[in-house]
């Protein structure tokens, strides 16, 4: 656990960095990664898991399902976008549950595979 704190507190808010040093523990992917910087920032870092990132890509806010270094906050950036435009969305709780909620296309789902 400690050395998650660390990793938190060495990369602070560079969430690219953060993502990738998170990535680089034993057992850690994108999807537990993303979890644990959105649980810190909620108001500004998205959880990608298969539903968040297929209704991104379905949405046409993601084009790509990589968030490897340089681009998982770009990605938030992007989904805080999103969010700021639509009317029936307004936090990226609302995000989640609604990409939890939708319905995307199974090949979309079957097709993420977090890459860190």
């Amino acid at each position: 656990m400690q050395i998650i704190v660390n990793r938190f507190n060495k990369h602070s808010l560079d969430f690219d960095k953060l993502l990738s040093s998170l990535c680089a523990l034993d057992g850690l992917g994108v999807v537990i990664s993303s979890g644990l910087i959105y649980t810190a920032y909620p108001n500004y870092a998205v959880p990608f898991d298969k539903y968040t990132m297929g209704y991104s890509l379905r949405e046409k806010i993601l084009y790509s399902q990589n968030l490897s270094t340089n681009s998982y906050a770009d990605a938030c950036a992007k989904v805080l976008d999103y969010i700021e435009n639509n009317s029936l969305i307004h936090s990226i709780l609302d995000f989640v549950r609604t990409a939890g909620n939708t319905n995307i296309d199974k090949e979309i789902l079957d097709a993420y595979k977090p890459i860190c």
